[in-house]
């Protein structure tokens, strides 16, 4: 299995984005892996990224079904809600519709939220939650990290990019308000810190 070493090393990202994933992860922040099309990386990535977290932080994989949200919601330890993927598509672990918006309320009990979804921007990811999944504004806002990947071929060679790490403020009408912290150049095949972050380095407490 991958890790952000391995993924810095291969050209995926670069170590200033895989400090930033590390001490994301470390805060619990909610974030999502996004990509199209399939197979560019979601899973490696997001996979790479929680074998940087801490062992105090609890990964609860969910499928969104109602006994299991329930008892999430009386043990209340914290920690991730992980969702594979929201999709349509009748995948094992993939959800969609009430399923997830359940998974999205359980996270005003303190759990964070991560999941994948194809899609084909940052902004594009919150948009199809909060428009074909009816995600309310309150909830999406507990997303503060969306993590865009693309794959390609190069010289005959399958290649991947981390493209874009996004900061979210808040949503509002379905839309995300934040800033790009990296972005992947393509004419230079180099990444770019484009700002610093506004919250997610902040310590808890």
């Amino acid at each position: 299995m991958l890790t952000l070493k391995d993924l810095v090393q291969n050209g995926t990202m670069n170590a200033g984005m895989a400090e930033l994933l590390k001490t994301a992860v470390n805060q619990e922040v909610s974030f999502l892996t996004v990509a199209l099309p399939r197979n560019a990386g979601k899973s490696t990535l997001t996979a790479a990224i929680f074998k940087e977290k801490d062992p105090n932080v609890q990964l609860h994989y969910t499928s969104g079904e109602k006994l299991e949200i329930e008892k999430l919601r009386k043990e209340k330890t914290g920690g991730y809600l992980v969702v594979a993927e929201f999709s349509k598509y009748p995948n094992p672990g993939y959800i969609w519709n009430e399923p997830a918006r359940r998974v999205f309320k359980a996270l005003d009990l303190g759990y964070s939220l991560q999941s994948c979804i194809h899609a084909t921007s940052p902004q594009d990811a919150i948009k199809i939650i909060a428009k074909e999944i009816k995600v309310d504004d309150t909830y999406l806002s507990h997303i503060k990290l969306v993590l865009y990947i693309e794959m390609f071929e190069q010289a005959g060679k399958i290649e991947r990019r981390l493209v874009e790490i996004y900061e979210v403020f808040k949503v509002e009408n379905g839309k995300p308000s934040g800033q790009t912290l990296f972005k992947w150049d393509e004419t230079s095949d180099a990444f770019k810190k484009v700002n610093n972050p506004k919250f997610i380095l902040k310590q808890k407490g």
